[in-house]
């Protein structure tokens, strides 16, 4: 199996990886809950190897920052269909956390990259919403 493979299997982050992204990536954060139903599979050292370098980069992936204090205004957007959303969510959480002022916006109805639909490509509602929400709120914060 190559390491898309085995990322796209859950194969790609080691235990002990888990156990210190847990301080940065933690769903039960957002989820309520104590704790997984099910154990994520013990992913595989030299996979975790190639990946690390990339997967915990900040500029990469802002979760990954040590320190989130003093940024400026943000704007988190997610949708409901996009499997980074409870990422977004724990980011805009841990934004808040750190002293930043954050607004967040979650589109019930959306899919990953729903905000790229304008009129002329695929005139979809939930994208007219979203894309409605995020120029009113750069109208009334730039």
């Amino acid at each position: 199996m190559n390491n898309l493979e085995e990322a796209l299997n859950n194969n790609h982050i080691t235990a002990e990886a888990r156990k210190q992204l847990n301080k940065y990536v933690n769903h039960d954060v957002i989820t309520g809950k104590t704790g997984s139903s099910t154990a994520p599979p013990a992913g595989k050292e030299e996979v975790w190897n190639s990946l690390k370098e990339v997967a915990m980069d900040p500029y990469f992936a802002p979760l990954m920052a040590e320190d989130l204090s003093g940024l400026p205004k943000a704007l988190v957007v997610t949708c409901i269909q996009d499997i980074l959303h409870n990422d977004g969510e724990l980011y805009a959480l841990r934004l808040k956390h750190a002293g930043n002022e954050v607004t967040y916006f979650h589109n019930k109805a959306g899919f990953h990259s729903l905000n790229s639909f304008g009129k002329k490509v695929l005139d979809l509602e939930d994208s007219r919403h979203s894309n409605t929400f995020i120029r009113n709120y750069i109208k009334d914060n730039l």
